[in-house]
This record gives C-alpha cells, structure tokens and sequence, in this order.
C-alpha cells in the first residue's frame, strides 16, 4: 500500500510540472553533465563561491564560506504563497553549528526571506521565515545524519499555517505555523544559497538535486520526493 502511494505521488508530481512548470523555480542536478547549471525555466544565474566545485557528480563543499549562489530572480522570493524545498546532501566530518542546505535571507529578524538547514549539534532540521520584521523557526524531529552517506531532505510551508519535514522516504514532523503573518515575504537585494547560510554558515560534504517549487506539497508527495533514487 505504501509503495502504491508513493508511486502515486510521483505520478501526481510529474502531472503537476507538466501542466504548471513554473512551480518549479530552482533545479540544480548539480552533476558532470549539467553543472552548476539551472534546469529550471527561470535559468537563474549561478557562480561559486570559495572552496566548492562541482566533483563526482555533486556539489562538494570543503570550507567554511563556501557556497553555490543561484542569485537574486524574484521567482525564488517566497513572496505570498507556499514553498516546498527538496535537497540530497551528504555530511563529511565535523560541520558548523548550521548547516545551510538551502537559504535566500532569513539570517535574522530583519532579513526577510526562508532558510532550510541542518544543525548537527541538535540532529535535526529547521527552517526559518522572516518577514523583515520577526524570524519564525521551526525544527524537525532529530536524526543523526553526521555518517558520511547521502540523504534527501525535503520540507514544505503551506501559507495555510502548517510545516512539514521529510527525510529519506519518512515524515520527520510536522509543526504548526499559523502564527506566520499574512503578507508578501521578498528580499530583492538578497541571494538564494545552496549549501550555505548567511555565507557563513556552510554545509561540509556535498550536496545534488536541489529543487525549490512554488507549492505545497502533501505527506505523500514529500515521501515519494524524497524516496527517488539518490
């Protein structure tokens, strides 16, 4: 039963990009084929930063201050819907206290934007939405990923007022988050981050098949996204 949804799931994804490709916003295989380059149809701007190179078929990040900048498009602003963010990632030894997987602001109250991270000493994920005014963070339940293997993590914000994590075919929580203000969230001056956040705070290891979409996505689209092969 479970396989039949998550195959289901996939099947719905597929449906969905093909009658509304723009809810897709950011696609970074991030393999020897394509590059760091944007599969999307916003073909956003990307260029590296420090020590970070696309190897074996991955983004592989070996010092801090090290990121893929996927620039400043305003399709990539969470603005006033929903948002979902998919990443595989592997950790290679010891980390920073935040492992950024994905961010465009939201490095502190006043830095309107989202960010998705991983934080080791606490074993799990969280994602933080400031509107410029108040930053909003929310945590996942906590797995110990520091193993050298590779992951998918995924988690969606429904403006509705809820958050959910996945991880490797699994819900990893779900936290309430009605207490969000109703508003247009965008930071036009600020970059999308991929294995970074703030541009300090990097993810050592590698990471692959980033994807943003503009939507929600349901239990079992987020168990069939994060269950596809690594």
């Amino acid at each position: 039963m479970k396989k039949m949804i998550i195959i289901g799931a996939i099947l719905g994804l597929v449906a969905i990009g093909a009658q509304a490709g723009d809810e897709l916003v950011l696609d970074l295989p991030l393999n020897s084929s394509t590059g760091i380059t944007d599969q999307s149809a916003i073909k956003n701007k990307t260029s590296l930063t420090g020590n970070a190179a696309v190897e074996d078929d991955a983004l592989v990040i070996k010092a801090k201050k090290s990121y893929l900048n996927a620039g400043t498009d305003k399709a990539l602003d969470l603005g006033t819907g929903s948002i979902t963010i998919v990443a595989s990632f592997k950790l290679n030894g010891k980390q920073d206290s935040r492992s950024g997987l994905v961010a465009k602001g939201a490095g502190s109250s006043k830095s309107a934007g989202y960010a998705f991270m991983y934080r080791l000493p606490k074993k799990a994920f969280f994602f933080y939405v400031s509107n410029g005014t108040k930053r909003f963070g929310f945590q996942s339940n906590n797995d110990d990923l520091n193993d050298g293997k590779w992951h998918t993590a995924a988690v969606t914000f429904n403006r509705e007022g809820e958050i959910i994590f996945a991880l490797d075919g699994r819900i990893r929580g779900k936290r309430d988050a009605s207490d969000i203000p109703a508003g247009d969230i965008v930071n036009p001056s600020v970059s999308l981050l991929v294995g970074s956040w703030a541009r300090s705070f990097s993810l050592i290891g590698a990471l692959k098949n980033i994807r943003i979409y503009k939507k929600s996505c349901t239990p079992a689209e987020l168990l069939a996204l994060t269950s596809q092969k690594k």
